[in-house]
């Protein structure tokens, strides 16, 4: 997984994700647009319903806001609470390492190093993506590089009669603002979300396959949308999860309220600490999750919304 590699170890905090942008647009030889915070759109076809696959470009991260008498820093979503390597971006894209102290959110860097240091530089985590074994992934950031992966493997195999999209969306982390710019630029018929989720000691369990989401508390999708998803991954002999959120959400909490309303549902991957350092996927999660949106799409049609909407 190469590409999952170069999504990971880029950097990318919310209204900071050209170097996301960069590496689609290099994968991706299809038609796109942008809208005026950033959110990146690719299009396929011109014909039908109008289909989205949504996934966040940003990480959790921090964004430096003092340089003297020492360099501190803000988070930038809802980072982990820990110290950490990191490494600062610069405005002429200087890679510059450093440590985080959390409990003052102060970094530690060498004196020659400071003078390259500005106002709002980007900072993250200094993790190198790796195969921990033949089915566990680990790096930073999979939160969402691992749903731009997925999403994207999805949109290069569709072949149908409808026009897919898609977008990948900034400062989710801060809000999920460029779900609700990009949804409103292209309103489609019917989006699809493709996130994560932390694993809990007794669901969202890694290697059991994706999971559907029924809830949570900024966002419930019709039941004809669970219908659908829940069908085709049984229909396939796909592994899956039913899975619900109390606390948190993902960019359906603005593209459901677009417009007149737009049919959403949401899918994740389960992965264990989410926004720390380094985090850590399942191989095969993601592969199921690619096959059975590419059993999914072939099914909508107008009279599928149809049946949807009045249920």
């Amino acid at each position: 997984m190469k590409l999952l590699e170069k999504l990971s170890n880029a950097d990318a905090i919310a209204s900071n994700e050209k170097e996301i942008r960069d590496i689609c647009q290099q994968e991706i030889n299809s038609e796109y647009f942008m809208d005026n915070l950033g959110s990146l759109i690719f299009k396929k076809g011109n014909n039908g319903l109008k289909i989205a696959l949504f996934a966040h470009m940003d990480e959790v991260g921090y964004m430096v806001c003092e340089i003297e008498p020492k360099i501190k820093v803000i988070p930038i979503g809802n980072v982990a609470k820990v110290d950490a390597n990191v490494r600062i971006t610069t405005r002429d894209n200087r890679k510059i390492k450093a440590k985080l102290n959390y409990e003052n959110l102060e970094l530690e860097l060498g004196e020659e190093e400071k003078k390259y240091i500005d106002y709002g530089d980007m900072v993250t985590f200094d993790t190198e993506f790796k195969e921990i074994d033949e089915n566990t992934l680990e790096g930073k950031s999979l939160d969402d590089r691992v749903g731009i992966y997925t999403a994207m493997e999805i949109f290069k195999n569709y072949g149908g009669e409808n026009t897919l999209y898609f977008v990948l969306t900034s400062s989710e982390e801060v809000g999920a603002r460029g779900a609700k710019t990009s949804a409103n630029l292209i309103n489609p018929d019917m989006a699809f979300v493709i996130d994560v989720v932390s694993t809990k000691e007794d669901r969202r369990l890694l290697g059991k396959g994706p999971l559907i989401e029924f809830y949570d508390k900024n966002f419930i999708p019709r039941k004809g949308m669970l219908e659908l998803v829940k069908d085709t991954f049984i229909e396939n002999m796909l592994l899956f999860q039913m899975d619900y959120m109390k606390n948190g959400g993902t960019d359906a909490t603005n593209i459901h309220l677009k417009q007149s309303g737009i049919l959403t549902l949401v899918t994740c991957i389960p992965i264990i600490d989410c926004h720390y350092p380094k985090s850590r996927v399942n191989k095969n999660d993601i592969k199921t999750l690619i096959k059975v949106y590419n059993k999914i799409l072939d099914k909508i049609d107008r009279n599928k919304i149809h049946n949807i909407l009045i249920t």
